[in-house]
């Protein structure tokens, strides 16, 4: 059912129609600025005002601005405490939040043709940080070379020959050992 899907939908606005409802909208949020993020609205991520931070850009900023971003109900992710593990470094206890990211192409013409899903993305990063950003995760981006085929994780056999073992984190090493072992 699309109304049971889109109730796990994270809200979405934009900011620049200067009307009743939107103007609600930013004083809701920063009224309540730890349940908001306030994301511009350019490629490749990054620049996201949080908390206090992004109440004060909402009060500063003009009506001709606004337009420039979205306002984004904050995603609260289950917290946990979890070895955090990066190369080179030891593990870290840490209360942390994971973010599955799951990534896709759709072809056609006037019609669906073909809808593949390509891979996916786990990141582990401590709770405290906001941004994703690859040094602050337990992850590399090595991770993305991985592909789910018939239940089993493999690295991709283009790329095994060409790494250095030392390039890749003990995050990686640990999912590969486990799944290698529990899908024999």
């Amino acid at each position: 059912d699309a109304a049971a899907i889109r109730a796990t939908f994270a809200g979405l606005w934009s900011i620049n129609g200067g009307d009743a409802v939107t103007e609600k909208l930013i004083k809701n949020a920063i009224a309540h600025p730890s349940r908001f993020v306030l994301k511009p609205q350019l490629e490749g991520g990054g620049g996201n005002f949080y908390g206090e931070k992004m109440a004060e850009k909402l009060k500063s900023m003009e009506k001709e601005e606004l337009g420039a971003f979205i306002l984004m109900e904050r995603i609260q992710p289950l917290v946990v405490e979890n070895y955090l593990l990066r190369a080179m470094q030891p593990p870290q206890l840490a209360n942390v939040v994971s973010e599955l990211g799951v990534y896709g192409y759709a072809l056609g013409d006037r019609g669906m043709a073909e809808v593949r899903q390509g891979g996916h993305l786990l990141r582990t990063k401590s709770e405290e940080v906001d941004e994703v950003i690859a040094k602050e995760c337990a992850t590399n981006p090595l991770t993305t070379y991985f592909i789910a085929r018939l239940g089993r994780l493999v690295i991709a056999p283009e790329f095994r020959e060409e790494l250095p073992l030392e390039q890749l984190s003990l995050t990686v090493l640990f999912f590969m050992n486990y799944f290698e072992r529990s899908h024999q």
